[in-house]
């Protein structure tokens, strides 16, 4: 029968009459509402994430400024404590003009933010230690960075007032050059210094920091000081009033993204606030080109989101002329019309798919409980107490009274058990003394193995060539070495966890000795290796970082048996004290600390240190109070977690599918750390938690309303009531309904 046919013959009947082409127009209305909706979502996200990735980019100018700057402060302050600049004349011989500017050349290697680097005392205004030389100040300012709009005198006369650190704005020079100089008097805060420290920053190298912003639109940024007073300006528009327009602005330091509109055209208005420099960083882009670079990427998905919706559309009218006759079937019974001409094979096969479609949804839902059942157990959630009544409620049931847990790594091409592997796995050991059950561990990517009959059928003589056989043709079939670890024989589901972990750590012996292809777990060499200075390093910053006191002070006391060992050089110990002081720096949240880890840099990197063994004294100091102000922090986010794990239980109390594994995935953390996280601080597992309060809730509703108890054991989300009944009279020594007699406010009895 040709298609033009069966269209034909199709669209006569009452079927498409009142169900098919109703259908198929609802579905194409909802299809057009669908992709308008979608797309407008798009593009409201599109444009709004360009917004976004500009403000990014915004900040990430601030950090690489503030970055340069921060190098810069060291230097300065670096030189503030150096004696040889502070004190020592230029004519000492030890101490000369020259050593001095090459030890400010040498502070530049590597920095290409500053242009000079220049130190000028006071007492000789006519003689500058610059990065490019010993020079007089008159030869420096009109070779490099004299102001087009004062001399020399003028300036030197104004920089003399300076007592506190100061930003100087770019101006230009007269070699056509701009700079902007920030200026470090030494002493700081001191009413009449006694030297000063100018950096010059170009305006070039400044450009070339910020361009980035402005690669695909027209705008223009301007960064200002503490005071407000704008010190750099970038622009790259046609518009001469942008910086009248920015300076309505400044006050504002709260970052973020506002759209405006100027003499009809839209700007987008960014505004970013340093917390370390409080200096303020606006720019203003032009909206209309951002939205012009978006225009392909908004026509492409356009084009892709109709071109789902037409072949939706054909794939829907298709699918009504393959399946016609049983959906005709289907509107003949409903309609209640006669079944004509239609046969009753069509019948048995629609009644055959309906059948199997129904027993596929049970087993997925059988498969969800034993996996959530499974779960728990790997996670240490029952006890011998409860793991009977939770077998029950999951429908998992084991014929044997012995477990042996093994663990074997996924094939490398997977990292979940397909059917096939899982099948491969089961014909080992599907025998009619034995069972096996396949269970996945994703953290490391590894399979646990339970297996579970008689303690003789487990023995290694039996187990062993079983698992050798699994081997070879594993080998063969997948074409990889397959390391199998196994755990311990165990006569309880409750010792399960322990006995697989040890068969997890025997799996990764096994591997690692790589001579072996089965391995258990009571074959495992337990000899404690060396630990390397770097170990000791790395535990000591790990214990800073997570605030945890004592054991920074069992590192500090390894650390300093390190330094008592006369095997090592002074040189290496010099360098592990330079390493820690690296990895503190970004750890150290209080100023005054931030200074001494500064000032402790300056020595290692200028000084020749013959007793690294004091500098670790000063270390340990910043170590503990670091670690310290860490365990206060923390303690405070302890206390948020365990309040919105509590949450999240009350709320999901009635629910019977509340398992660890969707705790933990509303709290965004895994279910191992939930688990012991919840018991260290709460004093039983979450399971175990929401057993009390689910518990405490049924008993309230038995004494306080009138509800049949399997409508509270649904509202307080039990399954079995049997089970329940069992488990209430075990805790309370009586059934639930002897207990509402006993202690109902209420006078009368109640049905079960």
């Amino acid at each position: 029968m040709s298609v033009r046919h069966s269209l034909s013959h199709v669209l006569k009947t009452k079927f498409a009459r009142t169900i098919a082409i109703p259908v198929i127009l609802i579905f194409i209305g909802l299809m057009v509402s669908v992709l308008t909706v979608t797309f407008t979502s798009f593009v409201s996200e599109l444009k709004e994430n360009a917004y976004i990735a500009k403000l990014e980019q915004l900040q990430a100018i601030e950090g690489s400024i503030t970055a340069r700057i921060r190098e810069l402060n060291s230097i300065s302050d670096h030189i503030q404590n150096d004696m040889p600049f502070t004190f020592t004349p230029l004519d000492d011989k030890q101490y000369n003009g020259y050593t001095l500017t090459k030890t400010l050349q040498r502070l530049l290697v590597g920095n290409d933010f500053i242009s000079y680097l220049v130190y000028h005392r006071v007492s000789q205004p006519d003689h500058l230690l610059t990065s490019v030389g010993e020079i007089s100040t008159r030869s420096f300012w009109n070779a490099y960075v004299g102001y087009q709009d004062t001399d020399e005198q003028d300036f030197f006369a104004q920089l003399h007032t300076i007592t506190d650190r100061q930003i100087l704005p770019m101006r230009q020079t007269q070699n056509n050059d701009a700079y902007m100089t920030i200026v470090y008097p030494i002493p700081m805060y001191a009413r009449n210094p006694k030297a000063y420290v100018l950096s010059y920053i170009s305006d070039e190298t400044m450009d070339n920091t910020v361009e980035s912003l402005f690669l695909d639109t027209k705008g223009e940024l301007v960064i200002y000081d503490l005071a407000g007073a704008p010190i750099y300006h970038y622009n790259n528009t046609v518009r001469d009033d942008f910086s009248e327009l920015l300076a309505n602005y400044t006050g504002d330091t709260d970052t973020g993204l506002k759209e405006i509109q100027i003499d009809g055209e839209k700007y987008i208005l960014l505004n970013h606030y340093s917390d370390y420099n409080k200096w303020n960083y606006i720019a203003m882009i032009r909206s209309d080109e951002i939205q012009a670079a978006l225009n392909s990427k908004q026509s492409s998905f356009l084009l892709f989101l109709l071109s789902v919706t037409l072949v939706a559309i054909i794939a829907v009218i298709a699918s009504a002329l393959i399946s016609y006759r049983p959906i005709n079937l289907l509107a003949q019974k409903v309609s209640g019309m006669p079944m004509g001409t239609t046969g009753t094979g069509a019948i048995s096969n629609e009644q055959l798919l309906l059948t199997n479609a129904f027993n596929t949804l049970i087993d997925q839902a059988q498969n969800m409980n034993q996996h959530l059942f499974f779960s728990n157990l790997l996670a240490e959630q029952y006890d011998d107490d409860s793991i009977d009544a939770a077998q029950s409620a999951h429908g998992v049931q084991f014929e044997y009274g012995s477990f042996l847990p093994c663990a074997l790594p996924l094939p490398s091409h997977t990292n979940q058990p397909d059917e096939a592997f899982a099948e491969f796995i089961n014909s080992y050991f599907d025998r009619s003394n034995m069972q096996c059950v396949l269970l996945l561990r994703s953290n490391p990517d590894h399979l646990l193995l339970l297996i579970n009959s008689t303690k003789e059928q487990l023995s290694q003589q039996s187990i062993e060539p079983m698992l050798t056989a699994l081997y070879n043709d594993a080998s063969l079939g997948y074409k990889q070495a397959l390391s199998i670890g196994v755990g311990d024989i165990v006569e309880s589901l409750a010792q399960v966890p322990a006995s697989a972990q040890k068969a997890i750590r025997a799996l990764y012996s096994c591997i690692m000795e790589g001579n072996r292809f089965i391995m258990r777990y009571e074959d495992i060499d337990l000899k404690q290796t060396a630990s390397m200075i770097s170990d000791t390093t790395t535990q000591l910053l790990q214990a800073v970082r997570r605030g945890n006191v004592d054991k920074t002070q069992q590192m500090l006391i390894q650390m300093h048996n390190v330094f008592r060992d006369n095997t090592i050089s002074q040189q290496h110990k010099s360098y592990i004290v330079y390493d820690i002081l690296t990895m503190l720096r970004d750890d150290i949240d209080i100023p005054a600390f931030s200074d001494e880890v500064n000032r402790l840099f300056g020595t290692l990197l200028n000084r020749n240190v013959k007793k690294p063994g004091l500098l670790l004294v000063q270390i340990e100091r910043l170590c503990l109070a670091t670690a310290e102000s860490k365990a206060e922090k923390q303690a405070d986010r302890s206390r948020e977690l365990i309040e919105t794990i509590c949450s999240t239980i009350s709320e999901g109390l009635c629910d019977n599918m509340l398992s660890l594994e969707s705790i933990s995935a509303a709290c965004g953390i895994s279910p191992s750390y939930l688990s012991r996280y919840f018991k260290t601080h709460m004093g039983c597992t979450p399971m175990q938690y929401v057993e009390n309060l689910r518990m405490e809730q049924v008993k309230d509703l038995l004494c306080n309303t009138d509800m049949l108890l399997k409508d509270i054991l649904v509202q307080t989300g039990y399954i079995d009531q049997s089970n329940f009944i069992r488990k209430f009279k075990k805790q309370e020594g009586i059934t639930p309904m002897t207990y509402r007699k006993n202690n109902s406010k209420q006078v009368g009895e109640y049905e079960t």
